[in-house]
């Protein structure tokens, strides 16, 4: 069973120190394992003739949020993804491949990724401001721009 004390709020210094969403998503895996999820098998849709319409490949993986996150967690991965979540399911399909094994790992490695970018918790962007010179430079800029394309004019026909 997953240890529910453990907070998952990922920090973004993380990804400075070579950390990619690849591993992030890694150790979601490991947190929330595929036989925890409630998956259910359905019909793929679009081209694909007699494999499409008799054998049912899509994937389709529910995960119960209250399980395994906390509730501020909770709260950000329902503002990121709020159509994705019914009834407290977080909810992820997968028909992209003919076999449903390989759908239903697909919507596995999707829905921890999916959580991963939920949960990073990103820098504040500090706003910064430009400086006297740069506001200089683009009205000289400008000018001599504005100076060139006014000689290039046609002066009129006498």
């Amino acid at each position: 069973m997953l240890n529910l004390n453990q907070s998952s709020m990922i920090k973004d210094e993380r990804l400075d120190n070579n950390y990619d969403k690849a591993k992030l998503a890694h150790e979601m895996r490991s947190r929330l394992p595929l036989d925890v999820c409630v998956i259910e098998s359905n019909t793929s849709r679009g081209h694909g003739g007699q494999n499409v319409n008799k054998l049912q490949t899509r994937a389709i993986l529910k995960c119960e949020l209250q399980k395994f996150f906390t509730l501020e967690e909770i709260a950000r991965i329902e503002k990121k993804y709020p159509r994705r979540i019914k009834d407290g399911f977080f909810k992820v399909e997968s028909q992209k491949y003919r076999a449903f094994e390989r759908n239903k790992q697909e919507a596995h490695d999707n829905l921890c990724m999916l959580l991963t970018e939920a949960l990073l918790v990103q820098k504040p962007r500090i706003a910064t401001k430009i400086s006297y010179s740069a506001k200089v430079r683009r009205k000289t800029e400008n000018e001599i721009r504005k100076k060139v394309k006014k000689l290039r004019r046609d002066i009129g026909r006498f």
